[in-house]
């Protein structure tokens, strides 16, 4: 499915979905162009020692930057100048080599060592997933995979379903001739899609038809091509891979890899060019890949605190139960009312609520208050109102029982996104004191009794109140006074 001229390979969605290894051969694709296949194509001039920006690199990531820093040292960020007559020598002896037709589409221009070919000023990219700089020996030849005219950088934030272009381009300072290419990428396929490959900077110079490979279900792509001589490339995406983002990530890795005996590799007279010298197991870099919400107060939290997702859209954890004051204060006599608040700006997933509150039954009475609520049995706290906030499909448990000082409440859903960034009333007790005191508790209740029903804020089982590994927190309650009844005046002036 990659032909000559640039031609883009267009991945079968419906052999993607079979799972199985889909070999593609040439001509069975359409001529979708990559709208980003020409991008950056080899008008950047590199020198020796030049520094770049690289994200997080995994143990697959060949390029060793210890001793690449060691063989620097001394060496500065440019080689020394050269005179006019070694300068017309090497300008001499470059005219035999095969030069790019003009005008081809989606041509990259080749760069000789020397040519006066002037470098744009990239802008600053904000750091993110860790980036760090790493000294890129002169000497070495290098395979990378970054953004889509970002040659600088290794990582890349997207949105979940957003369609997205990666690069590999050739660092070969040198200009060394190559006449082979093979590249083998893996990726996890539970975060995103290949949709084409474009070969645009080769395709002229590709001898016969390039074949390329899809496994979706072990998560790899192999491409192969020969060319029809050496070609002098140096700086340019030799590839460019279109892909969709399926799933939220804080982190994943797009790579060079491995297979059998098949590994990546640019060939040059029958040698793999990759790597330094003294090293040939290094000379590629990988890409990091971060998979924001669409919402943007999630996918904030989500760059905060990346912690807390323990899977593709599944963070738990961090989810808070609280029982607010009353407004003014408790007269003996006089009903007030305090309402349970469900606070889910940590954006976890959560399914199912219960929450088991006690109460001092000889200071308080509940009152039964079910306008609009869903269970009216028995005596109850109010929830009719705050469906808006909260509109829960099972309505499990919702009674009071005064007697024992105790109510219990549970509700559940089958959407784990319900609740993700609300923090609101979702039931309210209405009350009367008694008797005075200097001091009412109205607490939560936690139990470790698998076949009772204490306290919590659960996601497929898992506890999200507070943090997930710590039992009974992530759920306050409150204490006030309670006053003696006093005249009507008295009582208004006190509130």
């Amino acid at each position: 499915m990659v032909s000559h001229i640039g031609n883009v390979l267009q991945f079968l969605a419906a052999a993607m979905l079979a799972g199985a290894l889909v070999s593609l051969a040439p001509g069975q694709g359409n001529n979708r162009q990559s709208s980003n296949s020409n991008s950056n194509s080899g008008q950047r001039q590199t020198t020796g020692g030049t520094t770049v920006s690289t994200g997080s690199s995994t143990g697959q990531n060949r390029q060793n930057a210890n001793d690449q820093n060691s063989t620097n040292q001394g060496k500065g960020n440019q080689r020394p100048a050269r005179n006019q007559e070694a300068a017309a020598k090497e300008s001499e002896g470059a005219k035999g080599q095969p030069k790019a037709a003009a005008g081809q589409p989606g041509q990259a221009a080749p760069t000789r060592r020397g040519a006066a070919a002037p470098r744009a000023a990239a802008a600053p990219a904000a750091p993110a997933l860790g980036e760090f700089k790493v000294i890129v020996d002169a000497d070495s030849r290098m395979l990378r995979i970054h953004p889509a005219g970002k040659p600088d950088r290794q990582d890349m934030s997207v949105t979940i379903g957003e369609e997205f272009t990666t690069e590999i381009t050739f660092d070969n300072r040198d200009v060394v001739p190559f006449d082979e290419i093979r590249v083998l990428l893996s990726y996890n396929s539970e975060f995103v899609e290949p949709l084409s490959i474009g070969d645009a900077a080769v395709a002229s110079f590709i001898e016969g038809e390039p074949t390329a490979e899809v496994d979706p279900l072990a998560g790899m792509i192999l491409y192969e091509a020969k060319l029809k001589k050496p070609l002098p490339l140096n700086d340019a995406p030799v590839l460019t891979v279109k892909w969709s983002a399926l799933r939220t990530t804080p982190g994943t890795e797009i790579e060079f890899s491995s297979r059998d005996a098949l590994r990546t590799s640019i060939v040059g007279a029958g040698v793999d060019l990759l790597g330094n010298r003294r090293d040939p197991a290094d000379g590629t870099l990988n890409m990091s890949l971060r998979i924001l919400p669409r919402n943007q107060r999630e996918a904030e939290a989500m760059l905060s605190d990346p912690t807390v997702f323990t899977g593709a859209d599944s963070k738990v954890g961090g989810v808070r139960m609280y029982i607010k004051p009353p407004e003014g204060p408790v007269v003996v006599g006089e009903p007030f009312h305090l309402d349970l608040v469900l606070d889910n700006r940590a954006f976890s997933s959560l399914d199912g609520i219960s929450a088991l509150i006690q109460f001092d039954p000889s200071v308080i009475e509940v009152l039964d208050t079910d306008k609009d609520n869903w269970i009216t049995r028995e005596a109850n706290i109010l929830d009719g109102p705050f469906r808006k906030d909260f509109p829960w499909s099972f309505h499990l448990e919702n009674i009071v029982y005064n007697s024992r000082g105790l109510i219990s409440y549970r509700k559940g859903t089958g959407d784990a996104t319900l609740t993700r960034g609300r923090s609101a009333t979702f039931a309210r007790i209405y009350a009367v004191a008694k008797r005075p005191t200097a001091g009412s508790a109205v607490v939560f209740r936690f139990t470790r009794d698998t076949s009772s029903h204490g306290t919590a804020a659960t996601y497929n089982g898992i506890d999200c109140l507070g943090d997930s590994k710590v039992f009974a927190d992530g759920a306050q309650g409150i204490s006030f006074r309670v006053i003696p009844e006093t005249p009507r005046d008295v009582a208004q002036e006190i509130k």
